[in-house]
């Protein structure tokens, strides 16, 4: 599998994610500041990490291993750091039961990526939005309702 792949299946396990822990996020989006994909949550503030974020942070890392049976470092670079937070739970635990939501979802993962690297294609033709206290630009590839979507018709 190519590496947008891999990255499209990292995104959508952090969408998929969200919208079983009913955490609000905006969607999959390609960074057009940063040249990257991501799945766009409201952070929350330090104090109100819950075990709920930490399952959507783990997200990516859990649905690589269940369609891959590994993850890519470097993607998972960035959420491991959610995990030095004081109180957060174990990274491997988390990681774990992340991976034991998601393993049912294995098809719904690979079709969340097979539409994203359709859209992709395309990227060109989203219109770029901001976020309030951000400089960088999106673009929504795929986002919250269109996830929701995918779940419920699976």
């Amino acid at each position: 599998m190519c590496s947008k792949e891999h990255a499209f299946v990292h995104e959508s396990g952090h969408a998929l994610m969200a919208v079983l822990q009913k955490i609000f996020f905006s969607g999959i989006c390609y960074c057009t500041s940063d040249h990257k994909y991501c799945t766009l949550v409201s952070e929350p503030s330090f104090a109100n990490l819950s075990k709920d974020y930490y399952l959507f942070t783990a997200g990516g890392m859990a649905a690589e291993l269940v369609v891959y049976g590994n993850y890519d470092e470097g993607p998972a670079k960035l959420d491991k750091a959610d995990f030095t937070n004081q109180g957060a739970p174990p990274l491997e635990e988390t990681i774990s039961e992340a991976k034991d939501v998601l393993s049912g979802y294995v098809l719904l993962i690979q079709k969340l990526a097979s539409i994203l690297l359709e859209k992709d294609k395309h990227k060109e033709d989203f219109p770029e939005v901001g976020m309030d206290n951000d400089d960088r630009k999106f673009r929504v590839l795929l986002n919250k309702d269109e996830v929701e979507d995918a779940l419920h018709s699976s």
